[in-house]
């Protein structure tokens, strides 16, 4: 039986993030939806962030991280 380390867990929600992306601007509630994940703190921490900083998606404004573009 194999365990799954916490980041195997979010190499794959990236990947999974990544995979439905295409090469336009996003905003967060599209690639919530795109990944099919409605609580937005999950999002966050698990898809959004890891992504971020392993430099696969950049913010389209990195000035105002809130903002819903």
């Amino acid at each position: 039986m194999q365990t799954l380390t916490r980041t195997e867990q979010v190499t794959e929600q990236v990947r999974v993030l990544i995979s439905g992306m295409t090469d336009k601007k996003y905003s967060t509630a599209e690639l919530m939806e795109l990944v099919g994940i409605r609580h937005r703190p999950t999002f966050l921490y698990n898809y959004l962030q890891p992504a971020i900083e392993a430099g696969l998606i950049v913010l389209s404004i990195p000035d105002k991280p809130t903002s819903k573009n």
